[in-house]
């Protein structure tokens, strides 16, 4: 039987000390055992507030370090499916969560806000985010295309040569 386990690693930083060992490093565990609602993870982010975000498939789970909080379709208006892909933070501190349907999910620190085409994205599941140099949220949608946040709505960006119709799966700056 194969047990996954969400094992978080307290790293210092890239200052630590080379001649750190391992065995110094601070290792937990949490899994359905310690309280998660299933042992799969596909992102963690923290929030400037210190909670640690866990997306999985049934939803996102705030964790504060002892107890977590799901935030399923259940505690989501309009979410049809509990399946997260992918959770980042943005340079405003904003935490923003990829649920395996079109549009996005935008935490105010209360609740959990759709956006989708009203705000510029396309009638697509988003296959990859990542926080670009100036802070601000990307968005790349299954099957092609590139979109910024500007703080209002997403807009289309423009790439020196066109973008595969392919879906971009990772963005690296």
């Amino acid at each position: 039987m194969r047990i996954l386990a969400l094992c978080l690693l307290c790293v210092l930083s890239l200052q630590a000390a080379p001649e750190t060992r391992l065995s110094q490093w601070v290792l937990d565990s949490w899994n359905m055992d310690s309280g998660l609602p299933q042992n799969t993870v596909t992102s963690i982010e923290q929030t400037r507030d210190g909670y640690l975000w866990l997306a999985m498939r049934a939803g996102v789970v705030q964790f504060d370090g002892v107890r977590s909080t799901l935030f399923d379709r259940s505690r989501i208006p309009g979410l049809g499916t509990n399946i997260i892909t992918n959770l980042r933070v943005d340079g405003q501190g904003q935490l923003w969560a990829a649920p395996l349907e079109p549009g996005l999910l935008r935490w105010d620190g209360l609740k959990w806000n759709r956006v989708g085409t009203d705000a510029g994205l396309p009638q697509k599941e988003i296959a990859a985010m990542h926080v670009g140099p100036n802070g601000r949220l990307w968005a790349a949608p299954a099957r092609g295309g590139l979109f910024e946040w500007d703080g209002t709505k997403f807009s289309a960006v423009s790439t020196p040569k066109p973008l595969p119709p392919s879906s971009i799966l990772r963005m690296l700056v």
